[in-house]
């Protein structure tokens, strides 16, 4: 059987160099195209004229976001590819950082980085990308750099905590006896000030767990603190059970999927964060939205009311009130009487209920949320001989009680908004908008967990992967010829 010759040792011409053998049209030409044209000022102002020359930042910026869009994240592979793989090493012009000056890199100047994943946003409005029309808004758990097992409770914490101090309390003493008799036989040759190794490690460790002690009283409501990374709270998975993560969030373009904004919170749930997204989106690009969608973890009073405020149309599905007391048609059977089933006249003050009776106020209650609020409770006893109690009423209740909320205007305006069918269709564009970002960030570009640990870190690291997610979008439309190459030269 014939075969093409096969011989390693033979000779071969190489180009000159390595350009020849990177495509016009490959991502690594985009990524370098792009970076040239953001202003890494922030980034080179820290930098000192004294010592050695240091690697140029928009090279340690190429490598990194080049190394982030296709997966290649941790700063040892990033490392190992510079010297092993075409395209690191073209972006790298040959050179070829260790791992501890990518790492430093990215750790050093997180606050930088933000700027220029707006920087990266905004250049994609002026290519066009970016819309003012229809923006979705989403979070997604992503696990912390630390295990679920380092997650303890206050006592645990407080236990190690104070076994901790005694032993770097008697290795201190342990330490001060040697120098004494050192300084004995020796003299006092030694600054002194130096602390032992040992003293060290234990001092890292309490700082830590002191840290995580100091979350729990910020949060009362959390029962667990993480010992390697405190800023990292349990949360629940969707695929079931509790680990270490935070909660990434991001608003996306409905007309190019491009992030406009981008955060990240080490809160659970996610009604307090949409306000601060479309503010954040708002300002990167310049204009407000025409509307958004998000799903039902967004929704809340406040939330509805800011966006009729600004004359944006909101698109959410209604929680139902956890305060009420109404009771669901798998109890009863049938359709239950809900708050709209009620009359209120604001003259007398009261509620109305569907069997003509009257409910009169009751009490006021401070709804609990990032903006609090307060809610109007109306009430009636002596409803268990009513002929309409089985729609009404939750088994074993004897009274009914209806929320009047401030916000009730603009929660029935998002209901009728969203029944209709332009308010399905334009819901409908969440799916097809931030959920296969989250797609594409995570199976393509690796992003399953953080590399870095505390919440300003991971925030950064965020910022740098949807900066890095953009310029796949910029990429995607040079390849499409949507925005002509010249654009980026």
């Amino acid at each position: 059987m014939p075969f093409k010759p096969y011989v390693q040792d033979q000779g071969v011409f190489f180009p000159s160099h390595l350009g020849a053998l990177i495509p016009d049209d490959h991502l690594a030409r985009v990524v370098s195209e792009v970076v040239e044209k953001l202003d890494c000022s922030k980034i080179e102002s820290v930098y000192s004229d004294l010592g050695r020359d240091a690697y140029h930042p928009r090279l340690l910026l190429k490598l990194l976001f080049y190394g982030y869009a296709t997966g290649t994240r941790s700063s040892r592979a990033i490392a190992k590819a510079v010297r092993e793989v075409v395209p690191f090493m073209w972006l790298a012009a040959g050179q070829t950082p260790d791992f501890r000056t990518i790492s430093d890199f990215r750790k050093n100047h997180l606050q930088a980085i933000q700027d220029i994943f707006v920087q990266v946003v905004k250049l994609c409005k002026e290519l066009g990308l970016v819309k003012v029309g229809h923006w979705s808004i989403d979070g997604t758990k992503v696990k912390a750099n630390a295990g679920r097992g380092n997650s303890v409770s206050r006592e645990t914490i407080e236990g190690e905590l104070a076994k901790l101090r005694e032993e770097i309390g008697r290795a201190l003493q342990e330490a001060e006896n040697v120098d004494r008799a050192e300084d004995a036989l020796h003299g006092e040759e030694q600054r002194g000030d130096e602390l032992p190794k040992e003293v060290r490690s234990k001092e890292e460790r309490a700082k830590r767990l002191q840290k995580a002690l100091e979350k729990l009283n910020e949060n009362p409501e959390r029962k667990m603190a993480n010992r390697t990374d405190p800023d990292a709270p349990m949360m629940k998975r969707k695929g079931g059970g509790f680990e270490p993560s935070f909660n990434p969030q991001i608003t996306v373009d409905a007309d190019s999927q491009v992030i406009v904004a981008s955060d990240v919170t080490d809160a659970q749930a996610d009604n307090a964060e949409l306000l601060p997204q479309v503010d954040q989106a708002t300002e990167n690009v310049g204009a407000p939205p025409r509307e958004i969608s998000a799903d039902a973890g967004y929704t809340s009073g406040p939330t509805l009311q800011a966006m009729e405020n600004r004359q944006i149309a909101a698109y959410i599905p209604q929680n139902e009130n956890p305060d009420s007391h109404e009771p669901t048609p798998s109890e009863v059977g049938e359709r239950h009487f809900t708050r709209a089933d009620f009359q209120y006249d604001s003259n007398t003050d009261t509620m109305t209920c569907p069997a003509g009776e009257t409910l009169e106020y009751s009490q006021t209650k401070t709804r609990e949320s990032a903006d609090p609020y307060e809610v109007r409770i109306y009430k009636r006893s002596g409803c268990e001989g009513c002929p309409l109690a089985s729609r009404c009423l939750k088994p074993g209740s004897k009274t009914r009680s209806v929320h009047l909320s401030p916000f009730e205007a603009v929660q029935t305006a998002a209901k009728q908004r969203l029944s209709t069918p332009e308010g399905k269709a334009a819901y409908a564009k969440r799916k097809q908008t931030v959920e296969p970002v989250f797609g594409v960030m995570k199976a393509v570009m690796g992003f399953r967990y953080f590399l870095l640990r505390g919440l300003d870190a991971v925030r950064g690291e965020w910022d740098l992967a949807a900066a890095a997610f953009n310029v796949r979008k910029i990429w995607a439309a040079v390849i499409r010829k949507t925005v002509p190459r010249a654009a980026l030269g």
